[in-house]
């Protein structure tokens, strides 16, 4: 049996393989430090510092509308770009790589589910950044502080998680009643979002 491969067909000829990766291209400078270029997608360098062909131009546009829901290129290296600068990991350029697979992974539908994709990617980071700063404290006065503000930056990351599962169920709720027969009483669970 042939293995099918699923492919997406968006108003263009180009195709987007389901099955290949989308990642950022870096380019080292003079200086050593790397510098942001493009993304590579379906194998092929597409660097947006240049006039690009049309294919190009078509292929990318798929990426990204994939990736950050934005069907324009510069909002949508815009949105990846201050998203990556943000997260401030070890450097700019893990930055974008973790952004670009986690949204690679993540599959968001549009804008909004891609927002409140990284809006939780955000929250998640900033909570363990925190509450690594409280265990390495040496002060109680500013472990207090640490892991004071790490939980609001998790609660508010698990709203968001909370929000964007709403958000995909379009407003739908599953509810689920579990009859006992013995006391008769009912017992009603669920109340999460149903896809």
């Amino acid at each position: 049996m042939k293995k099918q491969i699923e492919t997406k067909n968006i108003n263009t000829t180009v195709l987007l393989d389901k099955e290949k990766r989308i990642d950022p291209l870096f380019i080292k400078t003079e200086d050593g430090e790397d510098h942001f270029k493009g993304l590579i997608v379906n194998g092929r360098n597409i660097d947006i510092t240049r006039n690009m062909p049309e294919e190009e131009r078509s292929l990318l546009t798929i990426a990204l509308k994939d990736l950050t829901g934005h069907s324009n290129i510069d909002s949508a290296i815009c949105f990846l770009f201050n998203t990556a600068e943000t997260l401030n990991l070890l450097d700019f350029k893990s930055s974008m790589e973790y952004l670009v697979s986690f949204l690679h992974e993540m599959k968001p539908a549009d804008v909004v589910e891609a927002k409140l994709l990284t809006q939780f990617l955000l929250l998640d980071a900033v909570g363990n950044k925190m509450l690594h700063n409280a265990r390495q404290a040496d002060v109680i006065l500013h472990a207090n502080f640490n892991y004071k503000h790490a939980m609001k930056a998790m609660n508010l990351a698990q709203q968001v998680v909370q929000s964007l599962t709403k958000y995909k169920a379009k407003g739908t709720q599953q509810i689920n009643v579990v009859h006992m027969d013995g006391d008769s009483k009912a017992v009603f669970t669920g109340g999460g979002g149903q896809s």
